[in-house]
């Protein structure tokens, strides 16, 4: 009887769960799609699969894979498409993921104000380009987008429900994770009014008429 190392089988269960809760979010943040369309502005899996491979390691990306997968089948998609939209949302967190890490002195648990900085501007607007310009792609080509609107103004609102999921979810799930009682010290201060205000502008971007 094959035996497998303990730190195989803890990553294995961490990909099932991280595609779980991908797929759960999913279907969930599909309620607050646009009306006549699929597109929402409120996006959360990148989000908890962006803070789930910081916790954890990049190799948690088959979660991401078959969470995006299953989730996008519903929407009229064929399979291979699905899995062509599935590859560019993991791609979009690995490329968040290497460009953190690029950066020296960046600490996953969010510290220091530049950590926040750095997760807003790299892991929230540079990386999320990447799916935003995926995703709406393979909507355009099916004629899906919402309202039979243009390939531009699709990407648009794809990056920002991306952005914005993982402005909301990765700072929160994170802070969950770590073990030590939280200190409102002066830099922990600063860090979240720099989150709160990044926040309010990507509500101001998601929720005002931008035509």
């Amino acid at each position: 009887m094959t035996t497998f190392p303990i730190s195989l089988k803890s990553d294995i269960a961490r990909i099932a769960m991280l595609a779980l809760a991908y797929y759960i979010a999913a279907r969930l943040g599909d309620r607050l799609a646009l009306s006549g369309g699929i597109v929402t502005l409120f996006w959360p899996p990148p989000g908890i699969a962006l803070a789930a491979m910081l916790i954890y390691g990049r190799r948690l990306w088959p979660g991401v894979f078959v969470g995006a997968f299953f989730a996008t089948l519903p929407v009229g998609f064929p399979p291979w498409v699905a899995a062509a939209v599935a590859l560019g949302n993991v791609a979009a967190l690995l490329f968040a993921t290497f460009l953190l890490r690029r950066q020296a002195g960046f600490n996953r648990d969010l510290d220091s104000v530049q950590d926040v900085l750095r997760l807003v501007i790299f892991g929230a607007l540079i990386s999320t380009v990447i799916s935003a310009v995926n995703n709406a792609f393979w909507l355009q080509w099916f004629d899906l987008q919402p309202y039979g609107q243009e390939y531009g103004k699709t990407l648009l609102h794809i990056w920002m429900g991306d952005a914005l999921g993982i402005v909301l979810f990765t700072p929160a799930l994170i802070a969950f994770y770590r073990p030590d009682t939280l200190q409102w010290t002066p830099t922990l201060r600063r860090s979240a009014l720099l989150m709160y205000i990044a926040l309010f502008v990507m509500c101001l971007l998601v929720f005002t008429d931008i035509d």
